[in-house]
C-alpha cells in the first residue's frame, strides 16, 4: 500500500475529481470528510422515567444530551419529541411552560425554545391537557466546548401539575451538527 501526502487535490482538466467505480474514500474519524451543509455528527438521548411536578420553577424533565462541536461556526439542529400533561383538580385552568435549554461546557443555560400549554375550560372538577411537545431548533453557539442540551418545564400555580414521559410514553431528543 502507498501513501500520498499534499494539501491539495485539483483536476488536471475540468472541474470534477472521479473516484473509480468499486473505489472509495475512506474517513478514520468522525469528520475527517466534510463538506459545508453536511450532517458531521448525530447525538441521541431517550427518557422513559415518568416525572412530574407542582413547581413554579423551571426543573428538569430528565431529557437531555451531550455533543463536543467539530467546528466552531456549526449548526446545531435539536429536534425533541416529549409527551406531557398539565392538570388542575379540581379546576378550571392549568397551564404549563415548556423549554429546551443549552449550556456551553457545563455553564449557565440558554433557553432557545418554549412553549406554553394549558386548558382554560376546565369542569370546575378537573381541568387537563395532554399533548406531545415536538421542537425543531436552530442553534448556533459558536464554540467547540461541549454543549448539553435538556428539556425542562414548570406550572404557573402551585396548584397545579405537570408531568412528562407518562403512561409508559418515552420522549427523545436528537442533536445534529451541520458543518458550514
Amino acid at each position: 500500500m502507498s501513501t500520498i501526502a499534499t494539501n491539495n487535490i485539483t483536476s488536471t482538466s475540468g472541474t470534477t475529481i472521479s473516484v473509480p467505480t468499486g473505489k472509495k474514500i475512506a474517513g478514520t474519524d468522525t469528520g475527517s470528510i466534510y463538506a459545508p451543509g453536511m450532517v458531521i455528527q448525530t447525538a441521541y438521548n431517550n427518557q422513559c422515567n415518568a416525572q412530574t411536578t407542582s413547581s413554579t420553577s423551571l426543573v428538569d424533565t430528565g431529557l437531555t444530551v451531550n455533543i463536543t462541536p467539530k467546528f466552531q461556526n456549526s449548526v446545531f439542529i435539536v429536534h425533541s419529541s416529549q409527551n406531557f400533561y398539565v392538570t388542575e383538580e379540581p379546576g378550571t385552568d392549568a397551564q404549563a411552560q415548556f423549554v429546551i435549554q443549552r449550556a456551553i461546557s457545563g455553564g449557565s443555560t440558554t433557553q432557545i425554545k418554549e412553549v406554553v400549554v394549558g386548558d382554560h375550560n376546565g369542569s370546575g372538577n378537573r381541568s387537563t391537557t395532554w399533548g406531545e411537545n415536538n421542537f425543531t431548533v436552530y442553534d448556533l453557539p459558536n464554540t467547540t466546548s461541549q454543549l448539553t442540551y435538556k428539556t425542562q418545564y414548570k406550572v404557573y400555580n402551585s396548584g397545579w401539575t405537570a408531568g412528562v414521559q407518562t403512561s409508559s410514553q418515552c420522549s427523545h431528543i436528537i442533536v445534529h451538527e451541520v458543518k458550514q
